[in-house]
């Protein structure tokens, strides 16, 4: 948009266009050869722009206080009394604590709180509410029971629900863990699930580890945050600055990106914004296909400033002898102030009578998410497994599927 100074005819002045997401596209083939079918891979890099502005925060802090955080959960007290120095005016802080069950412990704290939110913390204290009676009839044994699951629920219901306050903030999580859990390899898928939850409804997780990380590193992946292994109060100044509001603050929320493809091509998967891979799409021989699958839509959740976000697409080409515009890639999220955004590009498929060259980046991704496929894929039957009583697949040794990895 332009306008002209009727006393400057020949001046003219534009106005400025709003910070927009940075959207890179790689592909692995940049042409294909003409005359047969392709299997291509792009790789889309969103980085959203760094703006200044630092918006007020609610950040949800998940503390696990179940028995083997007895001598750990000092050292967490600690840490959350660093967090509490940050604390601004605009900011709000809500405190869950999680054993067997979890339960919110104080809810919308402020700087005027902060006193009351501090005595909630002292009263933080190990506990669980499943204990089990030996068969010698002795006196019952409390049992370790960490319901991350439920605590990432509550945290979720008060940041993003319709519960949830209307202020236009940044909205985080930030759990304190050992990630002892009970239940075998399903609680911890499900607890990992709870995290990609929360990171879909547009609220990222940091975890800070005490202890073991374990798993723990893969679970701040899945929630789109930061991972911290607190040792000890050399630890208390990363953990502070993450949960600070002006560490990656938001840019936008409720991120999509939309895909549609056209001229025959087809989509077989697209990767790193779910965990599991049951959106993969069966191989078919022929290109007579429905909606499903020549359009999809990818949850992304939460835009955070001067950070990129990568997706990979994979898809199925018919044989080309021209380039085509194949896939249209459209953007949508959310500003802070309640803007909704739309961005949207086309990729071309250049076509070739020679070989084409590969480029490294998305030849590289596209090899790694075949690995992770098949990864996966032994998980799946490892849970299987452990789900009948069966014997769970051996891991290593020639004979193992896992030596090919």
């Amino acid at each position: 948009m332009k306008f002209w100074l009727p006393w400057l005819p020949w001046f003219e002045l534009l106005f400025c266009v709003a910070a927009q997401v940075t959207i890179t596209v790689h592909s692995r083939w940049p042409t294909v050869v003409a005359g047969s079918r392709h299997t291509q891979a792009l790789l889309v890099d969103l980085t959203a722009p760094v703006t200044g502005d630092v918006p007020p925060q609610e950040l949800a802090l998940v503390v696990d206080i179940s028995i083997s955080m007895a001598e750990k959960l000092s050292l967490v007290k600690s840490a959350l009394r660093q967090i509490l120095h940050g604390l601004r005016s605009e900011d709000r802080i809500h405190l869950i604590s999680f054993h067997s069950f979890a339960r919110p412990e104080f809810i919308n704290g402020t700087l005027e709180r902060k006193a009351q939110l501090l005595q909630a913390i002292e009263a933080l204290e190990p506990k669980t509410n499943l204990s089990i009676r030996p068969l010698d009839g002795s006196d019952p044994i409390p049992q370790d029971v960490g319901n991350i699951s439920e605590g990432l629920w509550i945290a979720q219901r008060l940041l993003v629900s319709p519960i949830a306050s209307t202020q236009k903030a940044t909205r985080r999580v930030m759990l304190f863990s050992d990630g002892q859990l009970r239940g075998g390899m399903a609680r911890y898928n499900a607890a990992v699930d709870a995290f990609e939850r929360c990171r879909v409804a547009g609220v990222p997780s940091t975890v800070v580890a005490v202890g073991q990380s374990g798993w723990l590193r893969e679970a701040a992946k899945a929630g789109q945050g930061d991972f911290i292994h607190l040792h000890g109060p050399e630890g208390f100044q990363q953990v502070a600055a993450a949960a600070s509001a002006s560490h990656f603050p938001f840019f936008a929320t409720d991120a999509k990106l939309r895909l549609a493809t056209a001229f025959g091509a087809r989509l077989v998967e697209t990767y790193s914004h779910r965990r599991r891979r049951g959106h993969q799409r069966p191989w078919t021989e022929d290109f007579v296909l429905g909606a499903a699958s020549t359009d999809d839509e990818l949850p992304l959740g939460a835009l955070r400033q001067g950070r990129t976000e990568r997706k990979l697409i994979v898809l199925d080409l018919p044989v080309y002898n021209k380039g085509f515009e194949l896939l249209k890639y459209e953007l949508l999220y959310q500003q802070l102030d309640g803007t909704s955004v739309s961005q949207w590009e086309q990729f071309t498929q250049h076509v070739a009578l020679t070989p084409p060259a590969v480029e490294p980046a998305a030849d590289l991704l596209f090899r790694l998410d075949l690995l992770l496929s098949e990864r996966e894929e032994l998980r799946l039957d490892e849970e299987a497994a452990e789900a009948q009583s069966l014997p769970v697949p051996i891991h290593k040794g020639d004979a193992s599927r896992w030596s090919r990895l």
